[in-house]
């Protein structure tokens, strides 16, 4: 039996979530109702053979963030928090910060990820599940085995 690698995720979700919102409505909603599933898709696409055992799961994300949907209503990211939770996902609550609505969650993953490194806690791998260049110099940070 091959070794199978201990991951520690970290989701951006209004990131993630928002985007796939505005390119593919019926993807964002599948993620919203079934994280499990979209995770398993995730992780099944990832470029190594081996098998991945999760140990942590946290999604950062505004809870009075929302995404217009097509017929006008809102649907706030609260909302998709019991399916979060349920899929194992510890909810990092980052509130908005500014009247422009940005929040801390990437510099809080940053924190957090440092943080893992920090302690010899034995992870093999750091997934960010974002699409900000933000964590490109988390990237580069000496010693950090990180998918994204």
């Amino acid at each position: 039996m091959s070794h199978r690698i201990k991951s520690a995720l970290f989701l951006d979700f209004d990131n993630i979530y928002g985007g796939l919102h505005a390119l593919d409505y019926e993807q964002a909603n599948a993620m919203a109702n079934e994280p499990w599933l979209w995770l398993e898709r995730i992780l099944k696409r990832a470029s190594s053979d081996r098998k991945r055992d999760v140990l942590v799961k946290r999604a950062y994300l505004n809870p009075a963030g929302r995404v217009v949907n097509r017929d006008g209503s809102r649907q706030y990211f609260s909302s998709i928090r019991p399916q979060l939770t349920r899929s194992g996902f510890e909810i990092i609550d980052c509130p908005s910060l500014t009247s422009t609505g940005k929040n801390a969650a990437d510099i809080r993953i940053v924190m957090d990820v440092l943080e893992y490194l920090s302690r010899s806690s034995g992870y093999e791998e750091f997934i960010i599940a974002s699409s900000d260049a933000d964590f490109t110099p988390l990237l580069h940070h000496r010693g950090c085995p990180i998918c994204c």
